[in-house]
């Protein structure tokens, strides 16, 4: 039985999650998927999309927090508005809003909202202080020392949207603020009495991982719409096997499709039809990265692209003591490869 457990939204493109569980009594060589393409349609829509950044001391407001607007989408949009939502909406009454004529496909409104301790509303600020606080030990921008202070812990910064397309359609969205533009791969948000500083952290993944992973490009000019790829993976009986396969494409798209699994000679498993929506940003072009039919990672070469996936990398510096395959979660006490139990051991992983 072949089911789809989920569709993970990775750091690119969207992931399906796959279990396929072996209910025979033989072993079962599942050696093809075939991608079914029902429709598929270029996104051609605009998708705002807020970054933050910090000025540092060579800006002009520095400790300011800048929010930039880029258009990932592949269509303009224009008559912008950007502001944030609460409490920076009330915070800094003079600058939470911008209006922008027009953001293109692909790029980039740098520092379309700035917030200044300079525009602070006093009265705001003081009751924000009575809310839960935390204490921030670091940097608030290059050139200061270290330095420990009382601060406000800021969760999320909200940017709401609202423009219209090349249809004249009108959209409003809203988003949380990107942290990717600061360093590290996470970290906190802080507000301090005249600035704003920014922890950088590295996160901790904690991920099932798949004993395999394939890349797969769907053809948006429709003339494709079915594409095999040979695969080899033995499932004794009982077992289940657990795999992903990434779907991308050269643009944004908007595809519905389903999965074939050839099984042993010729039985013939399908998933079911579903949607999927793939994001492409024109200024990304994260297609360029892989091959069509790749192989991405495999546990029976240990072969994986760690710049694209470090939370699967993160998982096989915890193998199995006993066969030294990669457990599930790093407090796993029983191997999915060797079946080995260690629930009652005192061996330290």
């Amino acid at each position: 039985m072949i089911e789809v457990l989920d569709i993970l939204k990775s750091a690119e493109f969207p992931v399906i999650d796959f279990k396929f569980q072996n209910r025979g009594s033989g072993t079962a060589l599942l050696w093809q998927f075939s991608v079914c393409v029902d429709t598929i349609e270029v996104d051609t829509s605009p998708l705002l999309r807020p970054f933050l950044e910090i000025k540092g001391k060579s800006d002009e407001c520095k400790g300011a927090l800048g929010i930039s607007v880029r258009n990932d989408g592949w269509g303009s949009a224009e008559g912008v508005t950007v502001q944030v939502a609460s409490p920076f909406r009330e915070l800094f009454p003079s600058s939470y809003r911008a209006n922008l004529p027009r953001i293109d496909s692909g790029q980039i409104a740098k520092s379309a909202i700035i917030l200044s301790h300079e525009d602070i509303n006093a009265d705001s600020f003081r009751s924000l202080l009575r809310l839960p606080r935390t204490t921030f030990v670091g940097w608030p921008w290059e050139g200061v020392g270290e330095h420990e202070e009382e601060s406000i812990l800021v969760d999320a910064v909200e940017v709401e949207f609202s423009y219209v397309d090349s249809r004249s359609a009108v959209h409003k969205a809203s988003a949380c603020a990107s942290n990717r533009w600061l360093p590290g791969n996470a970290g906190r948000l802080h507000m301090l009495r005249d600035c704003f500083v920014w922890n950088p952290i590295v996160a901790d993944f904690v991920a099932s991982v798949p004993t395999a992973l394939y890349y797969v490009s769907l053809d948006l000019d429709g003339r494709v719409m079915r594409r095999q790829y040979p695969i080899s993976h033995k499932i004794p009986p009982g077992d289940i096997e657990h795999f992903n396969i990434m779907l991308g494409s050269v643009k944004s798209c908007i595809a519905t499709l389903w999965f074939e699994f050839t099984i042993d000679r010729d039985q013939v498993v399908k998933s079911e039809k579903f949607n999927v929506t793939i994001s492409n940003p024109p200024t990304e072009h994260y297609d360029r990265k892989y091959r069509n039919g790749d192989e991405l990672f495999s546990l029976s070469t240990q072969e994986l692209t760690e710049n694209h996936f470090p939370f699967l990398h993160a998982q096989l510096e915890h193998p199995c003591p006993h066969c030294g395959k990669p457990l599930r979660t790093r407090a796993a006490k029983q191997c999915r490869f060797c079946h080995a139990d260690w629930h009652d051991s005192p061996l330290d992983m």
